[in-house]
């Protein structure tokens, strides 16, 4: 398979075996760093300016850049002597206007010296992007809070163009006040806000908007302790993640339709559990989260983002959020019944303050020790194969494969690489023995081996090489692919060679069953040319061996502008 312009060799390669997900799976995402050393960082999102740039919100009062990669040393804006600071209080959040780019106009919730949760506009500078003025600041919003504690903070845009604030229960446990359930009380809820009809608008269709008991802006209530909110970027529908007392923590689902309203229960309920009374509770009465989980788990959820970008295909579709405590990421998505099910990513032992979404739509992760680091996938199915970075793929074509722990599926590989590097994925090992075919589109034409050979294929594990099919050149014309296994002693059978002319593409067929027990001499491996046996051996003493990695070795030779095109049960991945 070539692609025109480019000198590569590519390799196909067809496998059909069993895919079993075992009951530990490895991680299935890696963290690449981007900054350290922050103090205090506690949010990162984007402006949606097209500058790719990533706002980095610290709790003491500033707001950095991080660009490219790297951080600006200078704050895009400072607001430190009018933010009092720390434990719960501080600047908690930012959004920026969905309009920005032309008017220049941002958001900020903070805790002000008198202990009060403000929410204010700023100005971007005139003179500089990269600079924010805070003698712009127009307050929109101000409400007193009772303790110390539970601030909520966070704020967002929805598609509706309104902007969200998310406020805690206020108090330092329990909600002694049941602020939470009092509609006069902006505490405990999530507000909506009509900011371009200036400080104090609320729009009109907020569900309590003419009832002399409640407040204008109320769009729902009913949490103890909201720490992070989003909004699916394609749907509309809002996540909201809430700490919960001493028992539960979960997550919150509201749907891009709803017409708001919705009380999540606290402090009748945490959870899925009573807690005031202890028993007896109506449950009814509120709606319930879609994710929880218990303490013997994590202790305080910090939520994330539905992924919609493109380096992590698995990943689309899915809600991205972690725990504080723990440090493990989930991802979670309903199933075919409308049951919210979650995964675990990855257990990073990281105090996990915050999750970052660029304009791409990738995800990044901040902790409280001063890191913030880029979500990289591992996987590149949902049904358990996987790979390294893939910053430099992209998906094309519908994915019908998502359900994990699917048996009996296979994947091709036509794929392409730097000079001399390698393209692997890996299985999620079975566990036994198992079979496995390949098939190889090898075209030698262009290729310079130098006096030695290259490794095409490879079935292997942990302790080493199973089946390996090698290219080797016989002479200036003519090369050969060569297939050994290495059997329960250690060494290396030779099975059989294939020869063919340098300038052109041979179709190789390589079949390898493990043996039936460990002691049996039983393994069976075969090579075929051109659809015709060449070589084969069924008396293979090679122990029940599990294939846990597939690599394609490519040739020194291969340019850099090398492309290719990786499929699975359609899914379509291009470099």
């Amino acid at each position: 398979m070539r692609v025109p312009g480019s000198r590569a060799v590519f390799f196909t390669i067809l496998i059909l075996g069993p895919t079993v997900v075992p009951a530990v799976a490895g991680e299935a995402i890696e963290l690449q760093l981007l900054a350290s050393g922050l103090e205090r960082p506690l949010g990162l999102v984007n402006a949606g300016d097209n500058t790719n740039r990533m706002f980095l919100v610290q709790q003491i009062g500033l707001v950095s850049i991080i660009r490219n990669g790297e951080l600006d040393p200078r704050p895009f804006l400072d607001i430190s002597r009018q933010v009092s600071c720390c434990g719960g209080r501080g600047l908690l959040g930012l959004a920026f206007h969905p309009g920005y780019e032309s008017n220049g106009f941002f958001f900020a919730y903070y805790i002000d010296e008198e202990g009060d949760s403000v929410v204010s506009r700023f100005e971007v500078s005139g003179r500089s992007p990269d600079r924010a003025r805070a003698a712009s600041e127009v307050e929109f919003l101000r409400f007193e809070q009772p303790t110390s504690g539970h601030k909520g903070g966070d704020i967002a845009f929805g598609s509706d163009g309104f902007l969200y604030i998310a406020s805690g229960d206020g108090s330092d446990g329990g909600d002694p006040e049941d602020n939470a359930q009092d509609l006069s009380s902006p505490l405990g809820k999530i507000l909506r806000l009509d900011v371009d009809g200036g400080p104090g608008a609320v729009p009109s269709a907020n569900p309590f908007v003419g009832d002399p008991q409640a407040r204008d802006d109320i769009w729902a209530l009913g949490l103890r302790n909201p720490w992070r909110i989003s909004f699916d970027r394609e749907t509309g529908d809002f996540f909201v993640a809430d700490v919960g007392q001493g028992r539960r923590e979960e997550v919150n689902f509201q749907s891009a339709d709803s017409t708001g309203g919705e009380n999540y229960g606290w402090r009748r309920v945490e959870g899925s559990l009573c807690y005031e009374p202890p028993t007896g509770c109506d449950q009814d009465a509120f709606t319930p989260p879609v994710l929880e989980y218990g303490h013997d788990v994590g202790c305080a959820v910090t939520g994330g983002y539905r992924y919609r970008g493109k380096r992590a295909p698995t990943l689309r579709g899915e809600y991205v959020f972690g725990d504080y405590c723990a440090g493990t990421i989930w991802s979670a998505k309903p199933n075919r019944d409308g049951v919210w099910t979650s995964r675990i990513l990855a257990v990073t032992g990281r105090p996990i303050v915050t999750f970052g979404e660029d304009e791409k739509g990738e995800l990044y992760l901040v902790d409280f020790s001063g890191e913030v680091n880029r979500l990289h996938s591992r996987e590149i199915f949902a049904d358990g194969f996987e790979s390294g970075d893939l910053a430099q793929w992209k998906r094309e074509g519908a994915v019908d494969i998502t359900e994990p722990g699917l048996v009996g599926s296979g994947f091709a590989l036509a794929a392409s690489t730097e000079a001399g590097g390698p393209a692997r994925v890996r299985t999620r090992a079975p566990g036994r023995a198992e079979s496995l075919e390949a098939r190889v589109y090898l075209n030698g034409k262009g290729l310079d081996l130098g006096n030695g050979s290259t490794d095409v294929l490879i079935f292997g594990d942990g302790r080493g090489v199973h089946v390996r099919l090698a290219l080797e050149r016989r002479s200036k014309n003519r090369l050969r692919a060569v297939l050994r296994v290495r059997e329960r002693s250690g060494a290396e059978r030779r099975i059989g060679e294939v020869r063919f002319g340098r300038k052109k593409t041979v179709l190789l067929d390589v079949e390898w069953a493990s043996s039936s027990s460990a002691m049996a001499a039983d393994g069976v491996a075969r090579l075929t040319k051109n659809g015709k046996t060449t070589a084969e051996a069924d008396d293979l003493a090679t122990g029940s061996r599990v294939v846990t990695a597939v690599e394609l070795g490519f040739p020194s030779g291969a340019p850099d502008t090398s492309s290719g095109r990786l499929l699975m049960d359609g899914v379509s991945l291009t470099r």
